[in-house]
């Protein structure tokens, strides 16, 4: 009996129609809130996991397997080359500084999808790393669609002037 009175409260009148209008309005707001704070912290923890794995003990098989159907596409011979020479050249890991990043929109606006870009930055033995993953959900599983990196390789005379 309340509960029909209070429905007929709210739709007999403008001013129950608009509070019921800015209750619901509140609470999509909250929970879209909510969804995206839970989307970042379980990308960034994707990636730094991930990242982590990748950057401690590269292979390319490795990276592979983490991509998605068009990033393995678009690596072919000899960008994969490309991607091992430069880990070879950095050398082993000697500190990972974890990511920054946000969710970001991609597609057109009548198709789109939900990706999450992250920067990390890398230290090893042998030079710096930074790099921008963008990751993409495939069949329920956060996958690399794009990696650009940037790096520098510091010669050994400098590495001893550093030491010094």
């Amino acid at each position: 009996m309340r509960v029909a009175r209070l429905i007929r409260h709210l739709f007999g009148s403008w001013s129950g129609f608009l509070l019921l209008v800015l209750v619901v309005t509140a609470l999509s707001v909250s929970y879209g809130n909510y969804m995206q704070r839970s989307l970042r912290q379980e990308t960034q923890h994707v990636v730094d996991t991930l990242m982590l794995e990748l950057l401690t003990r590269w292979n390319q098989q490795a990276f592979l397997n983490h991509a998605s159907l068009n990033l393995q596409q678009q690596m072919r011979g000899s960008q994969l080359q490309k991607v091992n020479s430069v880990f070879y050249q950095l050398g082993e890991l000697a500190r990972y500084y974890g990511s920054s990043g946000h969710l970001v929109r991609m597609g057109s606006m009548w198709w789109w999808s939900l990706a999450a870009q992250y920067q990390i930055r890398a230290t090893f033995e042998h030079g710096e790393l930074l790099a921008t993953v963008i990751l993409v959900k495939e069949e329920d599983v956060w996958v690399i669609d794009r990696f650009f990196y940037e790096y520098a390789v510091i010669p050994n005379t400098q590495r001893a002037l550093q030491v010094i």
